[in-house]
């Protein structure tokens, strides 16, 4: 069995507008596939990084014990 991870960006897990995954294979038995990762392009990272500059504010102003 194999898992397949997403991007996660502004609270959600979204697919990269790549469309590609990059498959990892297990180091003991090379034939096993064990996780799926996506191959993110610049145009995701711009993604995050709008969501991450957004949420900036808020989060700064939030006590760390809440």
């Amino acid at each position: 069995m194999s898992l397949s991870y997403r991007n996660h960006c502004n609270g959600e897990w979204i697919e990269s507008k790549s469309g590609n995954m990059l498959s990892v294979n297990n180091p003991a038995g090379e034939e096993d596939i064990i996780s799926h990762f996506q191959l993110s392009t610049a145009a995701d990272a711009n993604q995050v990084i709008d969501a991450a500059s957004t949420a900036q504010p808020e989060g700064a102003a939030t006590p760390s014990l809440e």
